[in-house]
């Protein structure tokens, strides 16, 4: 496993009373280092909590101009140990070598993958993914 710990940045498309639609901003700590059921249910009820929350603009703030094309999910995952920074690599090149058929099989659901990798502060690199011509 590359992390028991997983950070998510989203965004909730919201459907008002109004017939309007808003987007909310969110993230979710996913822990997965529980040891026993009881653990698990109390984690998957804190995680499930923002959706009770997704109305509350103060732990949820409203995007006003919300672009569909700029980045809006992110994963972030602690690395801890030598193995997970050897899982991560190889899953990385994994996910680089099969980008191009998630691309093509998602589409237009997913237009752009990015990866931004800053493992090295000093040399922050970014790989684009995209099906080009298309708009």
């Amino acid at each position: 496993m590359l992390s028991r710990v997983i950070h998510l940045y989203s965004v909730y498309e919201l459907d008002t009373e109004s017939d309007s639609t808003i987007f909310k901003k969110f993230q979710i700590k996913l822990d997965r280092s529980f040891s026993d059921v009881e653990s698990f249910i109390e984690e998957y009820e804190r995680v499930f909590k923002i959706f009770e929350d997704i109305e509350d603009d103060d732990k949820c703030p409203v995007l006003p101009n919300f672009n569909h094309d700029s980045l809006n999910t992110c994963f972030r995952y602690p690395l801890t140990d030598d193995y997970s920074r050897t899982v991560m690599e190889q899953g990385l090149e994994n996910f680089r070598e099969t980008a191009p058929l998630i691309l093509a099989f998602n589409y237009p659901k997913i237009k752009k993958i990015k990866i931004i990798d800053k493992r090295d502060p000093a040399k922050i690199r970014e790989e684009v993914y995209e099906i080009m011509g298309v708009k």
